[in-house]
């Protein structure tokens, strides 16, 4: 079954709200699972730390796309699952944990329902009203409390 990944990358303060990103993985067995199932470079490879050898631009862009083309396939390459769908929501310093939890498997549940009909996720984005954002100002103590709140997210696993 698929399922949920916060991205501590994406979330961060945002306007006096917790930005939190959610990110949607799919299983072998689910529906469409190949086509976020994909054969990459090894960025962690000494081959690709080494980075290109060959003749580049002012703008470090190779002069030879075919000699850079044939540098990428040497390296080495692994299999990589990315996200079929990476979502936000935005929640205050008070929201608890099991709220947290509901509001991603509540996303989770509409857009994996959508991936699994063959729904393009930009229309299971549109075909429903969500609540309107509202900007906050915070003060400091607040900051603070988002801040911590903020750590705590990161660190959770769904």
């Amino acid at each position: 079954m698929a399922y949920i990944k916060i991205e501590p990358s994406g979330c961060y303060i945002h306007k006096g709200r917790i930005q939190v990103r959610l990110c949607f993985y799919l299983e072998p067995t689910d529906p469409r699972y190949n086509e976020h199932h994909v054969y990459v470079v090894d960025e962690t490879s000494q081959e690709w730390l080494g980075g290109y050898k060959g003749k580049v631009d002012a703008m470090s862009s190779p002069i030879n796309q075919a000699d850079y083309d044939t540098w990428i396939a040497s390296l080495p390459h692994v299999w990589r699952d990315n996200p079929f769908h990476n979502h936000f929501i935005f929640i205050d310093a008070d929201t608890t944990d099991s709220e947290i939890l509901k509001q991603a498997q509540d996303a989770f549940q509409e857009f994996f329902d959508g991936w699994c009909k063959g729904k393009d996720m930009a229309d299971v984005q549109h075909s429903k009203v969500r609540p309107a954002f509202v900007a906050k100002v915070l003060t400091a103590y607040q900051q603070l409390t988002c801040q911590n709140k903020l750590s705590q997210i990161k660190a959770m696993v769904i």
